[in-house]
């Protein structure tokens, strides 16, 4: 995967999660996923979380309607 501003931005949050000894941060849509990732998804009543841990690659998880 090339190096980009949004894999900058999930390594700092990657960071920031680990010292805090937090071990996940999951996120809806909104401003933050935006920012971290460059995708912008509405809010609905069909789940969209996307699921940060340091370390591992982000999971997004979505109904195939989205």
């Amino acid at each position: 995967m090339p190096h980009t501003i949004y894999t900058a931005r999930q390594e700092k949050l990657a960071q920031a999660l680990d010292q805090a000894g937090i071990n996940a941060l999951a996120l809806n849509p909104g401003p933050s996923l935006t920012y971290l990732t460059g995708l912008q998804f509405h809010l609905s009543e069909r789940p969209v979380v996307a699921l940060f841990r340091p370390g591992q690659p982000v999971h997004i998880v979505l109904t195939l309607l989205e």
